[in-house]
């Protein structure tokens, strides 16, 4: 009896062990729906699986020719079958709690996806129902594709007689159950009468008259014909399924239409559902292709025929694409007539199918062991082709890259392999262990060939940086450079002249090339606003506001065109700079989130100044407004933007202490009821500050130390012990800062779940940026950095992990360049 036992839990490990991988891995790979529940593919899969181990136990026998041997034991007939039903009912227990287990477990780590236990009863029925049903028509038919297709269509066919037919869910499920039990003892009943030989009385065929060569003695020899004609007789059975599948899917949709409103959501979900079995189609028709042939033993007398082997394959492959592309097409039409038809990659997706079917068929002899193949064959597809799509982890790669790549890599090997399997009459283990290399060596291939071309990996054999021009700015006496994130630049020099810069307005598509050397329009009419005694500047996407030596204010005579996204921009007329208003006492200027400014007077007075435009298709130009003072004090003595902080404008008293201004986002400027305390950032002077969050900075003292604040009411540390840093600008995932020597350095925290947070990644050594030490100035535009070297050149440093990885850049195919590209230069090309 333990031989016995022995014996029947090697026949089952492959399908077991199969089954167990569509039962655990399809919850994790697949992502859930859009209202969170687990994804239908991991259902369907498992049940797959489970109809594949039920088959198995009496259809290896089948295949193995051992069936007559174990009728001959000197054993019981109901020992035997009591043991083979208890091996198998112990197998699909344990697989149907791996997949309730491993979507309890998943639901546990994926917040987001809801793992409901109030179907599991249902679920256990239905495996209950396959089950069964896979030995009855097994034992019944005593052929795997046939009993494959019977189990699986003569229960749909039950629920969707009883769905016409208005039947309860409770109805619906006792059918179901009494299903189950008549067919677990119809198969015992079978058994236990079960004879060695099941048919003699021919072979069954659906042609309608016999073949021209048995009717005349003189052969034509027509290879092709002959050829096709036996790929058709092998696929028959499928041809017979796909008609019956045919007609129970347009029973399921009749019944969508009649009455989407009378059925409950399990119901409908499993009308909608229906169709999914169409994808079982290509499978099977692949999985018979080869192996059948193989379990007949007429491969090797095929491969003895004098016409290439070439052509063989290629004609059993094109029957089993047609198979596919057949079956897409039906699925397709009868889905179109629901009028939720599928997109074309349905198509390919069919094709993708068949194709794993038919390379599962290559390596095995028999449907069921083919089948397993196909499903590890598509599990190692989907590791291949959606798996690196799904992977968010940018020092890989993004977007569909791999699918760019590995798809013709994949597709061909497959093809390879199966043209060398064929060839192989039997089945063994250095076939199988020579295409576990193959594969995996392939899928290892195109992951490293994805991360090479997604980094531009032919950049490092090629200089980072262009040589730079003489210089004409002094690192000891460098330039302020002004940035807006979007499309705006001003240079304020030494001198006092202004040099004023932004881009035009671009389609909403083009908005991720803009720093890639898109057109620019000047406002200034030449780059360099007129006068020499300008002394402070801020910019936003539309206007520029600047303060003049004798305390004067000056704005742009009309805003910048609006973004439209109707083309490339149009050529604009220059705005210049016009006065505003007679007041000479005004000291600092800075811009606020969205289209406001906040101004200092010399007199300590704090001002804002124009709208906020986030609610408004055109806001007007500033000089539609007046400024108004913030408050009744007048004891303030700086005010200072922070970058990447879209809420506060920053100031200090005289007497050393900070506050913070905050913006309400209505469609005009409204500020809170005051400013509020800050007093991490009391009694300090800083060069340069970037906003971590609502309350956390990172900032240059006076000192040029650096110091990060994580707590609004805690103080500063300090980062590292170097005193001689000078500007700090962020860009989409990190930090840039320039050193007194004009050199840059960049801090990555892209990736921020790290013990400590951003202090302790900035507690690490930053990288150098680029090669030169001459950059005087640094500023954020469009998510990257733009740099202004001293020959008077600006470059823009790519964001390595662009901004819009999750929203509107998620289709980026190359991660940004490693090499910083020129945007212009701000002094005319012959001074």
């Amino acid at each position: 009896m333990r031989t016995l036992v022995k014996k029947e839990v090697r026949l089952l490990l492959p399908a077991f062990a199969t089954a167990l991988v569509l039962a655990i891995l399809p919850a994790c790979l697949f992502p859930p729906t859009y209202d969170g529940s687990q994804n239908p593919f991991v259902g369907y899969l498992f049940f797959f699986g489970t109809l594949m181990l039920a088959i198995s136990s009496f259809g290896r026998e089948i295949g193995l020719k051992t069936l007559p041997l174990l009728l001959a034991q000197p054993l019981e007939r109901p020992r035997i079958w009591w043991t083979k039903f208890t091996v198998l009912a112990l197998f699909v227990t344990l697989a149907f709690g791996g997949w309730w287990l491993s979507g309890a477990l998943n639901s546990t780590f994926r917040r987001e996806l809801l793992f409901s236990s109030q179907l599991l009863p249902i679920s256990a029925l239905i495996v209950a129902v396959f089950t069964t049903g896979g030995l009855c028509m097994t034992l019944l038919l005593r052929q795997v594709a046939a009993a494959f297709w019977l189990a699986l269509l003569i229960p749909m066919a039950a629920i969707m007689g009883l769905e016409a037919l208005g039947a309860a869910d409770w109805m619906i499920l006792t059918t179901l159950a009494l299903y189950a039990v008549a067919a677990f003892f119809l198969a015992r009943w079978q058994f236990l009468h079960l004879q060695d030989t099941a048919w003699t009385g021919g072979a069954i065929t659906f042609g309608r008259q016999r073949a021209a060569t048995e009717l005349s003695s003189l052969r034509q020899r027509q290879p092709w014909a002959a050829l096709l004609q036996k790929e058709l007789q092998l696929q028959q059975v499928t041809f017979v399924g796909m008609a019956c599948l045919l007609v129970l899917h347009l029973g399921v949709v009749a019944i969508r239409i009649d009455g989407p409103h009378t059925f409950s959501r399990t119901t409908l979900w499993t009308l909608e559902a229906f169709g999914m079995i169409w994808c079982v189609v290509p499978v099977l028709a692949g999985s018979q292709s080869v192996a059948e042939e193989r379990k007949l033993g007429t491969l090797g007398a095929s491969l003895c025929l004098p016409i290439s082997r070439r052509i063989q394959w290629g004609l059993k492959l094109l029957v089993v694409f047609a198979i596919g592309l057949l079956s897409a097409a039906l699925f397709s039409a009868v889905e179109h007539f629901a009028k939720t038809g599928p997109d074309l990659d349905v198509y390919l997706f069919f094709l993708l199918l068949a194709l794993a079917g038919f390379y599962g068929s290559t390596l095995t002899s028999g449907v069921v062991q083919a089948l397993a193949a196909a499903s590890l064959t598509l599990l190692g597809l989907w590791l291949g082709l959606v798996a690196p799509m799904m992977q968010f982890d940018p020092r890989l790669w993004t977007g569909v890259l791999p699918l760019y790549i590995a798809c013709p890599i994949l597709v061909a090997t497959l093809f390879c392999l199966s043209y060398r399997n064929f060839a192989s009459v039997s089945e063994s283990l250095p076939l199988w262990r020579r295409n576990a290399l193959a594969l995996g060596g392939t899928i290892a291939l195109t992951y490293a060939l994805t991360a090479a071309v997604y980094h531009r990996a032919w950049e490092w054999l090629i200089p980072l940086e262009p040589p730079h021009a003489p210089a004409r700015l002094s690192l000891q006496n460098p330039p302020v450079l002004q940035t807006y994130g979007g499309r705006a630049l001003a240079a304020l020099l030494p001198d006092g002249r202004l040099w004023v810069d932004r881009l035009g307005p671009l389609p909403q598509w083009y908005l991720h090339l803009l720093p890639l050397g898109s057109k620019w329009v000047s406002v200034g009419g030449s780059e360099f606003v007129p006068g020499s005694n300008w002394v402070n500047v801020a910019v936003n996407s539309r206007e520029t506001v600047a303060i003049r030596a004798d305390g004067t204010l000056w704005v742009s005579a009309q805003p910048a065109t609006s973004w439209n996204g109707d083309g490339l921009p149009p050529v604009e007329n220059p705005a210049p700079l016009v006065q505003f208003g007679h007041d000479s006492d005004w000291q600092t200027v800075v811009r606020h989130p969205e289209e406001v400014v906040v101004l200092l007077k010399r007199d300590g007075t704090l001002w804002d100044w124009g709208t906020n435009s986030f609610n408004s298709q055109k806001p007007p130009s500033l000089l539609a407004f007046q400024p108004r003072q913030l408050g009744q004090d007048s004891d303030w003595a700086r005010v200072m933007e922070v970058a990447d902080d879209w809420r506060y404008t920053y100031a200090w008293k005289t007497d050393g202490t900070a506050w913070r201004f905050q913006l309400t986002l209505d469609t005009w400027i409204r500020w809170g009821a005051g400013p509020e305390r800050f007093p991490a950032m009391d009694h300090t002077r800083w060069r340069s500050l970037v906003a971590l969050n609502n309350f956390s900075f990172i900032g240059i003292r006076d000192d040029r130390t650096l110091w990060c604040s994580i707590a609004p009411a805690g103080p500063p540390s300090q980062i590292g012990n170097a005193s001689d840093w000078a500007a700090l600008s962020s860009f989409g995932s990190g930090l840039v800062a320039r050193k007194t020597d004009g050199s840059l350095w960049k801090w990555d925290w892209h990736f921020p779940y790290v013990t400590g947070g951003p202090l302790a990644l900035l507690r690490r050594p930053p990288v150098r940026l680029g090669t030169h030490s001459d950059w005087l100035a640094i500023g954020n535009i469009n998510g990257g950095i733009a740099s202004l070297a001293a020959d008077g050149s600006l470059w823009l440093w790519p964001n390595p992990y662009p901004v819009g990885l999750f929203g509107d850049d998620s289709d980026l195919q190359l991660a940004a360049s490693r090499k910083p590209r020129k945007i212009e230069n701000i002094f005319p090309a012959h001074p």
